[in-house]
């Protein structure tokens, strides 16, 4: 055991999180689009970890036979300008129920510039 964790490199006494892992934007995006359990194999990490992340964003499990939600009206003005991300995780639901809704009402992206 020493052995290993001085030939990663990991200080002695530190003890690392097994859910510990940096999450780009995009793999973010994706938490509640699909089962954990197939985010988990495409992503190449357990089920556990993406059900730990996805409860962390708040976000509820993925149901396909969920309707659509309903949505305020303050939440519709807020697509088309802040982006489909940042929409999501405020509302803590997926960047992809964001941008179907804000397609659905014929808004375009916010400019990235």
């Amino acid at each position: 055991m020493r052995a290993e964790r001085e030939a990663r490199g990991i200080p002695r006494g530190v003890i690392v999180h097994p859910y510990t892992r940096t999450w780009s934007t995009a793999e973010l995006a994706l938490v509640g689009t699909m089962t954990d359990q197939n985010l988990a194999g495409k992503l190449g990490i357990s089920r556990a970890q993406v059900a730990f992340r996805r409860k962390e964003m708040g976000i509820v499990p993925f149901d396909r036979k969920r309707k659509d939600r309903q949505w305020l009206d303050e939440e519709d003005a807020m697509l088309g300008v802040q982006i489909d991300m940042e929409v999501a995780v405020f509302l803590k639901i997926s960047r992809l129920e964001v941008s179907k809704r804000r397609r659905a009402l014929g808004k375009q992206k916010p400019d990235s510039s």
